[in-house]
């Protein structure tokens, strides 16, 4: 056989020293089953186990050192924790990998051949992927929950903005509501105005009727006066004028001294004492040429005159 020709040698079965200390469960008689807590490595990278959000934020660029934050941010604030599978394992407290030591307790001498390397075995391949995987998952955890973050804090502004135009919403409405109460307070006080005003207009009409009403009174009382002035004057003057013909004292006119208006001379008067019609009653009589003037007594029975025209009593 050549010597420098690389044989292969067969994978040796894993022994307890070749395996990890990494502890499984099993379910059947069929071999380990990996922990169920633990993402099967081979489709790790294959089955989209994250939100598009996550894949977003976790293929998004990292600002670089030097660039400026959002000062709105709050860089005190705690990622959520990621998914309990995403979690990483806590570390052995035994090494994963354990070199062998060397032969005899002593390094090869010098020009030596070197020993062949060891194969990793299988429990070793996956123990790196499963690894890997952790790893991985830890970076995508750390990124999806700062995509989470930074998508709360976009979230918030987005609140603390439509509560501010709330706010400023109801301040504009208080102000319209000000005003519609301060232009109610106003119509309030022109209309008291107004009312004040047609009281005083009424008082001013019921003064006005009241003196219309007195006016007319008086006015209803003087002329009532003056006709009964003007009935007595006429009662007076008919009690004391009287014309032609034969008069009874104290009934139809009453004793005093009379003076007619005739200015003729043909006006004939005469004093009864009766009313026998004979000669023998007449106690005085005349034929004045003009005005007479006569004095009837109260003892005289009668009064006769004839176109003498109107007798009216002069005292």
């Amino acid at each position: 056989m050549d010597e420098n020709k690389f044989e292969p040698e067969p994978e040796p079965a894993p022994s307890d020293q070749d395996t990890l200390p990494i502890e499984y469960s099993t379910d059947d008689q069929s071999g380990s089953v990996p922990n169920p807590d633990q993402p099967d490595p081979s489709t790790l990278f294959t089955e989209s186990r994250f939100s598009p959000e996550a894949q977003a934020a976790a293929t998004e660029p990292m600002p670089a050192v030097g660039d400026e934050f959002d000062p709105d941010i709050d860089t005190t604030a705690e990622f959520p924790a990621p998914p309990a599978r995403y979690r990483t394992q806590p570390a052995p407290s035994q090494p994963l990998f354990e070199l062998p030591p060397p032969v005899g307790g002593a390094p090869d001498p010098v020009g030596a051949p070197s020993p062949e390397p060891k194969r990793a075995s299988f429990w070793d391949k996956r123990a790196a992927v499963i690894a890997i995987a952790a790893a991985a998952g830890l970076v995508l955890g750390v990124a999806a929950g700062g995509a989470i973050a930074v998508g709360q804090q976009n979230e918030l502004k987005a609140v603390q903005g439509q509560l501010a135009e709330t706010e400023s919403a109801r301040q504009s409405a208080e102000a319209k509501l000000q005003d519609a109460l301060d232009e109610v307070s106003t119509q309030k006080e022109q209309l008291s105005q107004y009312q004040q005003r047609e009281d005083e207009i009424a008082e001013r009409e019921a003064s006005l009727a009241e003196q219309e009403a007195a006016a007319q009174k008086e006015a209803e009382e003087k002329a009532a006066a003056e006709a009964a002035a003007k009935k007595e004057a006429e009662e007076k003057a008919k009690a004391n004028t009287f014309g032609s013909g034969t008069m009874v004292v104290g009934v139809d006119i009453q004793p005093g001294t009379y003076r007619s208006d005739a200015s003729g001379s043909s006006c004939y008067w005469a004093r009864l004492s009766g009313l026998s019609g004979t000669f023998d009653d007449i106690i005085a009589n005349g034929l004045p040429d003009g005005q007479a003037v006569v004095t009837i007594d109260p003892s005289d029975k009668a009064f006769d005159s004839t176109r003498c025209g109107t007798w009216t009593r002069i005292e």
